[in-house]
């Protein structure tokens, strides 16, 4: 299954390894890419048959976790955000629940649904595993990255990538090997601690456990000025307009268009280019895996390349998924391993290959350093 300029493709060869072993489960994976789901194997993947997106040749095949189920629409988490006892959780076989334990980093956050090896249907055909599972979210990852997308959090504190379900992973009151108080920490700056979880429990067919809040997170950010705030003749402090064609006019600061605060910078191109707001970062560890994030806001933005507006680093083609049309604010973000002690970051319209016409604001970049995971 693929999809291209907005249109899904999926082609059955009639004689794939699926189609002989009757494999249902390779089927619905796909059919999951149709809808907008992501892999969830790959290098660093920790999910295995906790979800058909994972692992799908069992028969029958898996379900999805909370994560798929929430992209879909199909699940509305409970949000915890300040310290709560007694949360309760019924089985992710019988209700469509979940708890979300947000960070203050709209990408970033955790998921935590009760599983446990069903009878018979979706999932059955697995070890026996019962217990509270924790994922750790990192949109705009994948599982071929370190911090993955998704990360299987263990109740035993250990964990590899590639493994089989293991029932050690889960949060239950019959795992003796079970550490609790359990701390969950942020990926990035120095990792700090998000929750605890402690005294998981039994209760009426589902399982109840406590969540205690850690306090906000302090700014890591590495940008200056990536909220475009301050500046002056017509240039945001620390951005420099660049673009593949001159085209002075293309460069707008301030713009009261702005997500927050008073002020965005503004690309407005009337003809094809590749045009940005750039700002150049140290120093960096080489090495080390850093994200960058913006949110951008378009009108009109088409043209002869496809890319669109994005969030990018100049010099290679490390970029964020583009925008093309009219949209409102959307938070964009692209992760990338250090090469050198600098890099140049750009909010950007067109990139190497595709020039863009339109309009397109700038605001609240963020870039952070990203500890691993493994």
């Amino acid at each position: 299954m693929s999809r291209n300029a907005g249109a899904n493709v999926f082609v059955d060869g009639q004689s794939s390894g699926s189609v002989s072993a009757g494999a249902t489960g390779n089927f619905n994976h796909e059919m999951g890419h149709s809808l907008g789901l992501v892999d969830m194997y790959g290098t660093y993947g920790t999910m295995s048959s906790l979800t058909v997106m994972a692992y799908s040749w069992p028969l029958p095949p898996a379900d999805f976790s909370a994560y798929e189920r929430v992209k879909m629409g199909w699940l509305e988490p409970q949000i915890v955000n300040q310290t709560t006892y007694g949360v309760e959780l019924p089985s992710a076989n019988d209700t469509l629940a979940a708890v979300k334990v947000p960070t203050n980093r709209p990408y970033e956050y955790f998921l935590i649904e009760y599983r446990k090896k069903p009878a018979s249907g979706f999932g059955s055909a697995d070890v026996d595993f019962n217990g509270l599972a924790v994922y750790h979210v990192l949109e705009g990852s994948s599982m071929g990255q370190d911090p993955p997308i998704l990360k299987l959090e263990p109740a035993d504190g250990t964990i590899a990538p590639g493994q089989p379900t293991d029932p050690n992973d889960f949060f239950s009151p019959v795992n003796a090997a079970m550490i609790l108080p359990r701390a969950f920490y942020s990926y990035f700056g120095d990792g700090q601690q998000v929750f605890r979880l402690d005294h998981v429990a039994w209760d009426d067919g589902g399982i109840t456990f406590d969540i205690t809040i850690v306090g906000p997170q302090p700014s890591s950010n590495l940008l200056a000025n990536g909220s475009f705030e301050a500046g002056q003749a017509g240039l945001p402090t620390f951005w420099v307009p660049q673009a593949w064609t001159p085209m002075p006019g293309a460069f707008r600061w301030p713009s009261p268009v702005a997500l927050t605060g008073a002020n965005s910078a503004q690309l407005d191109v009337p003809i094809d280019n590749d045009v940005r707001w750039q700002q150049t970062v140290e120093p960096l560890v080489a090495g080390e895996r850093y994200l960058l994030c913006g949110w951008l806001k378009g009108e009109q933005i088409k043209g002869s390349g496809s890319v669109g507006a994005n969030v990018s680093l100049m010099g290679g083609f490390d970029r964020s998924e583009g925008l093309l049309g009219t949209f409102d604010w959307t938070q964009q973000c692209v992760t990338f391993t250090a090469k050198t002690p600098s890099v140049d970051v750009a909010c950007r319209l067109g990139f190497y290959g595709s020039t863009n016409s339109g309009k397109a604001w700038c605001d609240d970049f963020t870039l952070e350093h990203v500890r691993r995971a493994f």
